[in-house]
Parts: C-alpha cells; structure tokens; sequence
C-alpha cells in the first residue's frame, strides 16, 4: 500500500493539543509513521511537500516538522506536465496547494492521500 501525506500531516503533532480532535489527528498520524518506518506501508510525497514546510515558521518548528519526514519511497517532482491535472482539480473547490497535492498523490499512484486539512471534506 503506498499512501500520499500532505503537510498538515506532518504539522498536526505541533498544533495545540487541548483540542480533541488535533489529539486523534495526531495520534492517527503516529500510527501511519509506524506503519511507514516499519515497511508495512509504503510513503509517497512530493517536491511541494518540502517547499510548503520549508515556509513554516519559525525555523525551529520547520526543523522539527522536517525531521519527522521518512525517506519517501515515491518522490513526484512537481513538474509543469500536472499543470493542467491541478488545475482541473481546483475547479472541485480545492485552493492550489490542496490541488497540487492531490494531482501529485494521483502522479504516485498512491492508494491514499491523507490530509488532516478540512477543505479536502
């Protein structure tokens, strides 16, 4: 199984953690790392991915959220080639990153994309 994460996924364990749902979010995100850093799922990600987190701040926090990055077994280049794909999926609603994400999760062929980003409801 090859599952796509967003970067909300890798932010959520750094959010505030008085909120129920931020806690099952995180946790959720703990198992699908085990899952990852065991093998027993393969992790897709994409060049987008870096620069999103690369704008986090401050540094400190981007270097913590960085780190908890495994080495992706399928990386996607953002290549102008899904410029059309990411636009089409923006016309469903979804801001640009959103669609990025999503058209390089289908470049990936991944099986999932998860996300912890409400406007993927």
């Amino acid at each position: 199984m090859l599952v796509y994460l967003d970067s909300c996924c890798f932010s959520r364990p750094f959010t505030d953690m008085g909120i129920a749902r931020n806690q099952r979010d995180a946790s959720n995100f703990r198992i699908v790392q085990a899952l990852i850093y065991t093998g027993r799922v393969r992790f897709a990600c994409s060049n987008f991915l870096f620069k999103e987190i690369g704008k986090t701040e401050p540094p400190a926090l981007r270097r913590q959220i960085l780190a908890l990055i495994p080495r992706p077994d399928v990386l996607v280049p953002q290549h102008s080639r899904l410029a059309p794909r990411i636009r089409e999926i923006a016309t469903f609603g979804l801001d640009e990153g959103d669609s990025i994400h999503m058209a390089c999760a289908e470049e990936a062929s991944a099986d999932f994309l998860l996300t912890t980003d409400d406007d993927f409801a």
